[in-house]
């Protein structure tokens, strides 16, 4: 403890000692300081705040539709970095600074006419305007601020050494910005609104067509739509069960008549063949054209339907028909033949006639199986082809709806725009004072500098000083200290 007291006594002292290498500096700084402030030109500041996406009490519809219309996205830090830096260009761009000395009389303002005039003097074939352009980029090259204020405000700051045009650069940049702005977005939403139209007149021509086209395959469907019996399995497994039966037949007839040829009686000349008959030609084509009739009835009912049973009857009488008459012309051309010859020619000619019947009626099924097949995958395709373009309706639809809901957005986006997405929320006022430099801060600076700069020599000196002080002096050297003679100021006091 005694021994942090020596040291705090040695500090003071060495401080006592060197109060003025302390006290000089100090002084030379401080008034440094503060003339230096007569030098320095002042700027005042002017700030301007812009709203980028100012909110409205809207329906969630409303904000979706917004949303859409204007693309807009949740900020982040660097997206705000970012787009300061992009909004800074933007108001030191040619277009902003051609349109800013529009509006200001540079020639008449007191800080820059001098500087304009002065350029004129230095480049006398370099344009006016583009003097003044050179000018006024590099002073918003250092005078001009852009800082986000949250996520939907930019504050705009512009110093000048005029209060007045530091206030008016500040405002009407910040006028221009607006204008600017909403003429981009304006034109993003019209490029939006002309595609929307364009494509909800492609989508409607084209849902017209697919509904027209799904109106036409439909009426197509209905004439040729089969009853769910006709199309059913069994239905077109009793007709091929008829059809394999038809062809045993004819097999099995085939066989027999082959047997008959052999046996056959020699017919003598002069006697009519019985196929060459009047009344049997007749009753073959009454049952050739029934047979015809076989293709349409397969299409219209199933096969145990009482139309086809009643279609059998007639063909199976008409059959019988042919076959009596067959025996009738036999017996009464055959006379002179003995039974059993009669019986086999008899025989012949009715499985003659038969197989030229079940050979046509083969050709009938056939045709009537490959219709029905046919007709049945035509229904197929049909009804494909409509859950297709049901499909492709819907969806026709959607674009359409979507198209229809873009054009209101863009429309209503387009209205609110001016209002709800830009405004200047606070304008620029004209500044009382400059904004720099700061006297308190310099003269601050320069107290602080001479205190620095006092303290440093003061170390120096003590550093460099090797003149023996105290006890500890001594004792570095090796010597012994004899003895202390102590200094007693108080005894000038009481001589005094």
């Amino acid at each position: 403890m005694k021994t942090n007291q020596n040291k705090v006594r040695f500090i003071l002292a060495i401080l006592k000692r060197r109060m003025w290498l302390i006290i000089i500096p100090f002084i030379f700084t401080s008034v440094a300081s503060y003339v230096s402030l007569r030098f320095i030109t002042p700027l005042f500041e002017s700030n301007v705040i812009v709203s980028v996406n100012r909110q409205y009490m809207l329906s969630r519809d409303m904000q979706r539709m917004l949303l859409e219309g204007m693309q807009s996205r949740q900020r982040r830090v660097d997206d705000l970095w970012l787009e300061t830096q992009s909004i800074l260009a933007e108001l030191r761009s040619s277009s902003y600074i051609s349109q800013l000395i529009q509006r200001i009389n540079l020639d008449k303002d007191p800080f820059f006419g001098p500087e304009i005039r002065e350029g004129r003097g230095r480049n006398p074939n370099l344009p006016h305007d583009q003097i003044q352009f050179n000018i006024l980029w590099s002073h918003l090259r250092e005078h001009l601020k852009v800082r986000f204020i949250g996520t939907d405000m930019v504050r705009i700051t512009c110093s000048s050494p005029n209060p007045y045009t530091s206030k008016n650069i500040a405002q009407i940049l910040a006028e221009i910005f607006i204008s600017e702005k909403t003429k981009q977005e304006l034109g993003l939403i019209r490029l939006s609104q002309d595609f929307s139209y364009n494509q909800l007149a492609k989508y409607e021509k084209d849902l017209e067509e697919k509904v027209d086209n799904k109106t036409r395959i439909e009426n197509e469907l209905a004439r040729i739509q089969l009853d769910e019996v006709i199309i059913s399995e069994e239905n077109r497994r009793n007709i091929i069960l008829e059809f394999e039966g038809t062809k045993n037949e004819i097999s099995d007839l085939e066989k027999r008549q082959r047997s008959l040829a052999k046996q056959l009686p020699q017919i003598p000349e002069g006697i009519v063949n019985i196929a060459d008959f009047p009344s049997i030609t007749n009753l073959k084509n009454e049952i050739k054209q029934q047979l015809s009739s076989l293709t349409n009835l397969v299409q219209k009912y199933g096969w145990k339907d009482p139309e086809i049973l009643n279609y059998k009857t007639r063909f199976y009488t008409k059959v019988e028909e042919l076959e009596s008459e067959i025996s009738q012309l036999v017996y009464s051309q055959y006379v002179t033949f003995s039974d059993d010859d009669k019986r086999i020619i008899d025989e012949y000619y009715k499985i003659e006639s038969r197989l030229d019947i079940l050979y046509l009626e083969e050709q009938y099924f056939s045709l009537a199986l490959d219709a029905l097949n046919e007709r049945a995958n035509l229904v197929l395709d049909y009804q494909t082809r409509i859950e297709q373009l049901t499909r492709e309706i819907n969806i026709a639809r959607d674009f359409v709806l979507g198209f229809r809901q873009q054009e209101e957005s863009s429309e209503i986006s387009q209205a609110l725009l001016r209002e709800a997405k830009y405004g200047i929320v606070e304008p620029a006022k004209l500044p009382t004072s400059p904004s720099s430099p700061d006297k308190r801060k310099v003269i601050l600076l320069g107290i602080i500098l001479g205190l620095v700069i006092g303290g440093g020599i003061v170390v120096l000196i003590e550093l460099l000083d090797d003149s023996i002080r105290d006890i500890e002096d001594v004792e570095i050297l090796g010597m012994e200290v004899l003895a202390v003679v102590p200094k007693m100021g108080w005894i000038n006091k009481i001589k005094t």
